[in-house]
């Protein structure tokens, strides 16, 4: 279990909703590169052979050339590698999730208000909402109409809004 009080990102690639890489088989491949084997990292990673088999082939699904080509062996054993375009994946994947890494903490040196970095961090990943209406305060009061609600936000010590919207926005 990871006790780091530190907020992480994710990094999760995916296509039609389907398929999707992260960090979980990004290792996979990192390990079958340095094992030569399915079967073998396999074992590393804690998955059976039909688990990491059944990664790569999601993974090789995903782009438009495999970034792993494996050679069945039977009984003897088979040889797996990961091809130049897996490389590049590895590669990009690394490099996106150092630089989300580091946007994450110069995030956590920005915050300077009363909530702490953890909890201004959370509360940005959380939040569905469009450019035009991004408000960060506390909502001290919603008061249901038959149609619309009255929404008091309080934005800072001295900045009160109060706003009407509808009652499904308010779910």
């Amino acid at each position: 279990m990871d006790r780091d009080p530190s907020v992480k990102a994710l990094i999760q690639l995916r296509k039609d909703g389907q398929s999707k890489v992260g960090p979980d088989r990004i290792r996979l491949l990192e390990i079958i590169d340095e094992k030569g084997s399915i079967s073998a990292a396999a074992k590393v990673v804690g998955l059976s052979y039909k688990g990491a088999w059944d990664a790569v082939q999601a993974m090789n699904g995903l782009f438009d050339l495999p970034l792993v080509a494996a050679q069945p062996g039977g009984k003897a054993g088979g040889a797996a590698a990961i091809t130049p375009v897996g490389q590049a994946v590895i590669l990009a994947y690394r490099k996106v999730e150092s630089d989300l890494a580091e946007a994450i903490a110069q995030l956590g040196q920005h915050v300077s208000d009363g909530t702490t970095p953890l909890e201004k961090v959370i509360r940005s990943l959380g939040m569905k909402t469009s450019a035009r209406n991004a408000l960060r305060g506390v909502v001290q009061s919603v008061t249901d109409g038959a149609v619309n609600a009255e929404v008091v936000l309080k934005v800072s010590q001295s900045v009160t809004i109060v706003a009407v919207i509808t009652r499904r926005s308010v779910e």
